[in-house]
């Protein structure tokens, strides 16, 4: 037999956590969109605290991180309340997602997730 439990929990220290949005298709399935960037609105952040967005375009199986304006893929700026993350790929299915990385008790409190396209389009058949 199997018996699974919890060993132990924290209120002092907080796990990673992830969350993963739905496709998205802007109702145009066939049309391949622009996009440009991902924007993450959140509480004040923490000092410590971080958070990362991560994208799959068109079905894609492997999530892929975004990028900050310097290069860098974790937005940790102590107060920040939003972080602008680029992507600059066409798809037709965009799959979003978070990452919160705490620290010790804290950890990043995200209120939206808003995906930002151009108006530059490709269509195919």
């Amino acid at each position: 037999t199997s018996d699974y439990g919890i060993d132990q929990v924290s209120n002092t220290t907080r796990a990673t956590a992830v969350y993963e949005g739905l496709e998205f298709d802007a109702g145009m399935p066939q049309e391949e969109k622009m996009i440009d960037t991902i924007a993450l609105i959140m509480t004040p952040l923490v000092s410590g605290t971080s958070v990362s967005a991560k994208f799959k375009t068109t079905l894609e199986s492997e999530w892929r991180y975004a990028t900050l304006g310097g290069g860098g893929t974790t937005f940790s700026t102590a107060d920040g309340i939003i972080a602008l993350f680029n992507v600059g790929r066409p798809a037709r299915i965009l799959e979003v997602a978070a990452e919160l990385n705490p620290s010790g008790a804290s950890t990043p409190e995200i209120h939206a997730i808003t995906t930002y396209l151009s108006k530059e389009k490709y269509s195919y058949g």
